[in-house]
């Protein structure tokens, strides 16, 4: 489980950089921290198991995750769209409560929500991208630019988790004794990817900007 060393680092690079996570990027902080407790609470057994599952717990992450990624990015972009964005996110959490209480239960994995919560996340990003790319107001360089390599780490990840989880059901009951090692394995790329992008992110020198 290599993805847990990334998830560590990424935290300590937060850290390293406080200094300069201003603003929206400060909360990265206690959110990696968050994600570090989760993750290294499932892989040590320190949360606890309720019918022997601690899916509840990851459920309840899985949440939280979207509408932080779902809130910066509302940080990101003008009013009017951050309004959608709201809307979306609360459109997102009531099919997720629906699928949790209703249909996969809070014990189960909700892959269901997971598949589209990742949709959202996509959603989100190529949506910032291109009104990036075509706002005429400023000229950003991209490559030192903080919410450029955050947007690409979750769009790496989440088209990566959605292909995946896609075929969740079917990996479970087909493909059950190779489906860890698989799964730790594409952990370990999506996961190195998304906190190797965050990481540059928090890096990155406070771009400069020219008005055009």
């Amino acid at each position: 489980m290599y993805f847990l060393y990334f998830e560590l680092a990424c935290f300590l690079i937060s850290l390293v950089s406080i200094k300069k996570l201003s603003g929206v990027y400060f909360y990265f902080i206690p959110f990696l921290a968050l994600t570090n407790l989760q993750e290294w609470g499932s892989y040590g057994g320190w949360i606890p198991l309720i019918h022997n599952s601690n899916a509840w717990s990851l459920n309840l992450f899985n949440n939280i995750e979207f509408v932080f990624y779902a809130w910066f990015f509302s940080t990101q972009t003008i009013p009017g769209r951050r309004k959608k964005i709201i809307y979306l996110t609360a459109i997102y959490l009531v099919c997720a409560m629906v699928n949790i209480i209703f249909i996969q239960g809070i014990f189960h994995f909700h892959s269901y929500s997971y598949l589209l919560g990742s949709l959202f996340m996509i959603y989100l990003v190529i949506d910032y991208f291109y009104h990036l790319l075509h706002d005429q107001t400023v000229y950003i360089h991209l490559i030192s630019y903080p919410p450029f390599w955050i947007g690409i780490g979750i769009l790496f990840f989440y088209v990566g988790m959605f292909s995946f989880y896609i075929y969740f059901e079917f990996i479970i009951q087909h493909l059950s004794t190779n489906y860890t090692h698989l799964f730790s394995n594409l952990m370990n790329v999506f996961n190195l990817i998304l906190y190797g992008s965050f990481s540059i992110a928090f890096l990155c020198p406070k771009p400069p900007q020219t008005i055009r």
